[in-house]
């Protein structure tokens, strides 16, 4: 939930979070917003890019195992001589558990995204894309493991890559009665076609859920090369009801 974005030269809706395969449930929903600032050094000139990004998203369950959800970002961006902020490209998502046997459950999440951020301004692709992510997770007790593996089809004005793939793992661990800590790992196709280095990250996160219809979560993301961007911080809440 923390860092729910990876930004290319546009913002391309890449999940880089590790999701487990839960779902809302029959007729029950939730809203999600979150934040997250990120920097990376400019080469060349010692100056510094910074990130910025909102996401407001509204879950509905269809179905036991079949969600419905739409995301609308905010986005700000400064690369140490201008500014941009504006709504983003929102996206619209379904999500299948298709698979649940004792501790071990599998789900499908098709995406797509609609081009409603100014692709001039360096807020959206200015074109339509879609993407699939197929999730895995084990649960016994206080721990609970998923991965991911996803692809999507980023199709943009900017001559970057347009077929991007995406792959993570995370460990949630249940540390108090109302507190998780988790460790997510994970890397996704550089869209620079002069590079064929792959950005890999870690998030460190923190969820506490005061009530079960309320969860507050921190994290911090660490590059874990010069392809991903240096640090990023994030906060969240989700509400269900």
């Amino acid at each position: 939930m923390l860092f729910p974005a990876v930004c290319f030269g546009a913002y391309s809706h890449i999940n880089d979070d590790t999701e487990d395969t839960d779902t809302q449930g029959r007729g029950n929903m939730q809203f999600e917003i979150n934040t997250d600032y990120s920097y990376s050094r400019i080469d060349g000139d010692g100056g510094r890019s910074r990130e910025n990004q909102v996401n407001a998203t509204l879950s509905y369950g269809l179905m036991d195992r079949l969600d419905i959800a739409t995301t609308i970002p905010y986005q700000r961006s400064n690369d140490g001589a201008s500014t941009q902020y504006g709504i983003g490209d929102m996206s619209m998502e379904m999500k299948w558990r298709f698979y649940e046997s004792g501790p071990v459950s599998l789900a499908l999440k098709p995406q797509i995204m609609l081009p409603t951020g100014d692709d001039k301004k360096g807020l959206g692709n200015g074109r339509n894309g879609y993407s699939m992510d197929a999730m895995a997770s084990y649960e016994i007790r206080y721990l609970t493991i998923s991965g991911n593996l996803g692809y999507a089809y980023a199709d943009n004005k900017f001559g970057t890559r347009k077929n991007i793939w995406n792959a993570s793992v995370a460990a949630e661990v249940d540390v108090a009665s109302r507190i998780k800590l988790s460790l997510d790992v994970g890397s996704y196709r550089n869209d620079d076609p002069h590079s064929n280095t792959n950005p890999a990250f870690a998030i460190l996160g923190l969820t506490y859920s005061p009530t079960k219809s309320l969860d507050l979560d921190i994290g911090l993301k660490k590059g874990l090369n010069k392809a991903e961007v240096d640090h990023s911080w994030g906060a969240g809440l989700a509400v269900s009801w």
